[in-house]
């Protein structure tokens, strides 16, 4: 697991604009988010306390919609005198907002 400025430098370097999401997983009640891009980077957030995926309600939901990613934000925030990571992936029509406690950044180098 990385640490504060690691994590910040991770996205940064993560190369993520214009990657196509090809794998997005809720699992254990949404307390784990795992998210696998074209290139084989993965984004792995643990001990999640909101989930929030968005889908803008202009563009129509249809069988296979593919997500684009074309921004992270990342920031601290402090709640119950704890820190908290929350992340904004943003990937018209879609966004989806993430609160949780440690996030891991992998990159698959035997990609098919």
């Amino acid at each position: 697991m990385l640490k504060r400025d690691e994590l910040f430098k991770a996205f940064e370097q993560s190369n993520y604009w214009d990657e196509l999401i090809i794998h997005l997983e809720c699992s254990n009640n949404a307390d784990v988010v795992h998210i696998v891009l074209d290139s084989g980077i993965e984004y792995t957030f643990h001990k999640c306390y909101k989930v929030d995926f968005l889908h803008d309600i202009s563009y129509p939901k249809g069988l296979k919609n593919e997500y684009y990613l074309q921004n992270v934000e990342l920031e601290i925030i402090n709640q119950y005198y704890k820190e908290f990571y929350k992340t904004i992936l943003s990937g018209w029509p879609m966004k989806l907002i993430i609160i949780s406690e440690d996030i891991t950044i992998a990159i698959n180098k035997h990609k098919d």
